[in-house]
């Protein structure tokens, strides 16, 4: 039917537009809500807590039959060098909601002999801590920075999504990591930063809530806790001798509908549990495509 005037039942009728805005005929969508959490940033050895992935809640429309592509994030590795920025955390995706990696950590240094050169911590989705100078930032609306640490060895931590590191405490402990943000999606915390390391003591740093690693410290030679896994967790710091942890790895959440259907590609591992209407589908690694119809 065109544009234009017509009788219908005796009573005349405007028909503005095209025949599918009348009929419903055309593309159907749907509203998916998105949960993105990037891999946290490694932890440093003899140094700081990295920060934890970007953390990004959404909505966002999607038309049957169109995919998507979706990305999980790898967590960062515990850095070992003078240049941590290996320890970055990679990008979580969904389609164009995109939360980038957690911030590395910073070190002490040794290079031609000369001990006291301090390593920065990298920006990221929350900051990586610094050892004594230069923690990272944040990306803006994802996390929050780092701290710095001391000279004397008590490094700082990884900001997390909800909060900045805590404050490194001199000849006490290093700084704890920042907390996690509690998504509305899941109920869950994600996204916590990784405490700094301690050169002495056994005042472990603690690692932020929603996965942070807690710092490693001199003591026992105890090791930085590597991040949760599909939290976007930071890596704790290590101190001399002991190294730290690894970023937790991060995660996708897609929470829709029920009367909307849900198929993705073999490059994606994923769970699906049911609220009430609701379908849950938690994507934990891989690179792939989801589709809805």
């Amino acid at each position: 039917m065109n544009p234009g005037i017509y009788s219908i039942g005796g009573q005349s009728a405007a028909i503005v537009g095209t025949p599918y805005a009348l009929s419903g005929v055309g593309p159907r969508t749907g509203t998916v809500r998105v949960l993105a959490v990037g891999g946290g940033g490694g932890g440093a050895f003899y140094g700081a807590g990295g920060g934890a992935g970007g953390f990004q809640e959404t909505s966002v429309i999607v038309t049957a039959g169109v995919s998507v592509s979706v990305s999980i994030g790898a967590g960062g590795s515990a850095s070992t060098g003078a240049d941590t920025r290996s320890g970055l955390g990679s990008p979580s995706s969904f389609g164009n909601v995109i939360s980038v990696g957690g911030g590395s950590a910073g070190t002490r240094t040794i290079a031609s002999g000369t001990v006291g050169l301090y390593g920065p911590g990298y920006p990221g989705g929350s900051g990586g801590g610094g050892y004594a100078t230069n923690a990272g930032s944040a990306s803006v609306g994802q996390g929050n920075a780092g701290t710095v640490g001391t000279a004397a060895g008590f490094s700082g931590g990884g900001g997390g999504a909800g909060s900045a590191a805590g404050a490194t405490v001199a000849a006490t402990r290093g700084g704890a990591g920042g907390a996690g943000k509690v998504s509305t999606i899941t109920g869950r915390t994600y996204a916590g930063g990784g405490g700094g390391g301690s050169a002495s003591g056994t005042n472990f740093a603690a690692g932020g809530s929603g996965g942070g690693g807690q710092g490693g410290a001199l003591s026992g030679t105890t090791a930085g806790a590597a991040g949760t896994v599909n939290t976007g967790g930071g890596g704790g710091g290590g101190t001399t001798n002991v190294t730290g942890g690894n970023g937790g790895s991060g995660v996708v959440v897609l929470r829709f509908s029920s009367a909307l259907s849900f198929a993705a590609s073999t490059g994606l591992t994923y769970s699906i549990a049911f609220s009430g209407d609701d379908e849950i589908v938690t994507i934990t690694a891989g690179t792939g495509t989801v589709v809805f119809n």
